[in-house]
């Protein structure tokens, strides 16, 4: 074989091996189809909303987690994630996973392409869904005013009596303390009374009553009579 036979072998060798690796691809890639749907195409700021991956593949693909980092964005925030959930089973799986997610902003917010992995044997792949437009919405104000309603009483009840009548009896609990109290304080600090001081001649008359009625004479003790009396004499002289 000459040197430019062998040339144009292997150049129809690499042409059959480019030809069989993208009838592989367009193979592998026939059997996998991602696609996604939201719950609705437009929300209020801070609600949440879900967003639904659909998954088709045929027996024999693996199907691996979705890139979601192409969702992180300032006002968008990932709530919750599902596992895949298998719809159906047969010649073609249908898979689904459930992203639950909020947004911060008002205005058109796009919810990109999100890949999805997957691999045949030893081959890999990626499939992504389709780019979804979902609107945002502030929610409406409210600005008229509702008219002004009367108070409503309720009727009085037992216990609504129960703290002016906790503080009526603590009121005379402490008056009563006080009161007793200073009464002891009185009682402990008032002075004697006054002695009594008779005159001197009505102490004279008492003792002189007194002597009578001793008897002293007529029983013969005559030197005691008049040895009391000079006494009672001589106080009476001195007061």
């Amino acid at each position: 074989m000459t040197q430019s036979n062998k040339e144009m072998f292997k150049t129809r060798l690499r042409i059959w091996f480019l030809l069989f690796t993208a009838a592989f691809s367009q193979s592998a890639t026939g059997q996998v189809a991602a696609s996604a749907q939201l719950d609705s195409t437009h929300m209020l700021i801070g609600d949440q909303m879900a967003l639904h991956l659909i998954v088709n593949h045929a027996e024999g693909v693996v199907i691996h987690s979705p890139e979601l980092k192409v969702m992180e964005q300032p006002e968008v925030e990932i709530l919750h994630v599902s596992d895949w959930d298998t719809l159906q089973k047969g010649p073609e799986y249908v898979l689904k996973k459930d992203i639950v997610f909020t947004v911060w902003d008002s205005g058109y917010v796009f919810v990109p392409q999100i890949p999805v992995p997957y691999h045949i044997q030893s081959q890999t792949g990626v499939v992504s869904t389709n780019q979804i437009p979902l609107l945002v919405e502030v929610p409406a104000i409210d600005t008229t005013l509702a008219p002004i309603k009367p108070i409503l009483r309720e009727p009085k009840k037992f216990e609504d009596y129960l703290p002016i009548l906790a503080a009526f009896l603590i009121l005379a609990a402490g008056i009563l303390a006080w009161w007793y109290f200073r009464k002891k304080q009185k009682e402990k600090t008032a002075p004697p009374p006054p002695e009594i001081v008779l005159p001197a001649h009505e102490i004279a008359l008492s003792k002189l009553k007194s002597l009578k009625a001793k008897k002293l004479w007529q029983q013969g003790h005559i030197k005691a009579y008049q040895s009391e009396l000079t006494h009672i004499v001589r106080e009476y002289l001195e007061n």
